[in-house]
């Protein structure tokens, strides 16, 4: 495993970042090496570099509460990586009081109760609102959840909206709790979305800079979110993974 230093982290994410962009990070550190600065150290660069009048943006997923019908607003963990659980944890981080699919940013325009990623109120629909970029740390577009959008605005066949339902506990207050989302009939079905990216990359809509054992990628989420929508009208189900 390859070990990180601060001052080769911090310029590679200068070239993709600068001051007032919002950002949505999705990451795995692990696919990228050791960060001899620890995970807090990467977001006080991520922060200083797109300043104050920046957002940081994060999803941290809650799955397991289709099981348990339990989401704590405070200690439910992120499920969506170590980078995730930490920014979570740190002071003025606020988190979307929803099951399964909440956010968590400092600002509460990116933190908003919704239902579907369509909503209004829907911190995706904020994020393309605000010209959001994505930055992708050690994982590739599979992990680029705003390719739901695509699916659920053009209604595939092979996904279907459930409603989840139990109870939120936020400072020992318990309240009934649901979020009706778009999901997967069979859940054996794969995914991949990765000739999106690269189809981008061919035109050179992404930067993709070397670092460690893995790759940071960076791009416009209105251009992803278009390329997946055009995907699916050529065709709907480009999205499914083929079996060999």
């Amino acid at each position: 495993m390859k070990r990180i230093k601060r001052d080769e982290f911090e310029k590679k994410i200068s070239l993709c970042l600068e001051a007032g962009d919002t950002v949505m990070v999705h990451s795995s550190l692990s696919k990228i090496g050791y960060f001899e600065f620890g995970i807090q150290g990467i977001i006080d660069i991520l922060e200083n570099i797109i300043g104050p009048n920046g957002h940081l943006v994060m999803l941290s997923a809650t799955y397991s509460f289709s099981n348990t019908g339990i989401f704590d607003y405070n200690n439910s963990k992120a499920e969506t990586g170590s980078l995730v659980e930490t920014f979570r944890k740190n002071i003025n981080v606020l988190r979307s009081q929803v099951p399964m699919a909440s956010f968590v940013s400092k600002s509460e325009q990116f933190t908003k109760r919704y239902n579907s990623y369509l909503d209004k109120s829907s911190p995706m629909m904020e994020l393309l609102k605000n010209n959001a970029k994505i930055l992708l740390i050690g994982v590739d577009y599979n992990k680029c959840t705003t390719f739901h959008l695509a699916e659920e605005r053009l209604k595939v066949k092979y996904n279907k909206y459930i409603e989840f339902s139990g109870k939120m506990i936020k400072d020992s207050i318990e309240e009934h709790i649901s979020q009706r989302y778009y999901v997967r009939k069979d859940l054996s079905l794969m995914k991949d979305v990765t000739h999106v990216g690269q189809h981008m990359e061919r035109d050179k809509l992404v930067k993709k800079i070397k670092i460690g054992d893995g790759y940071i990628r960076c791009f416009e989420m209105k251009v992803f979110d278009t390329y997946c929508t055009n995907e699916l009208n050529k065709d709907i189900n480009s999205f499914i993974k083929k079996k060999i």
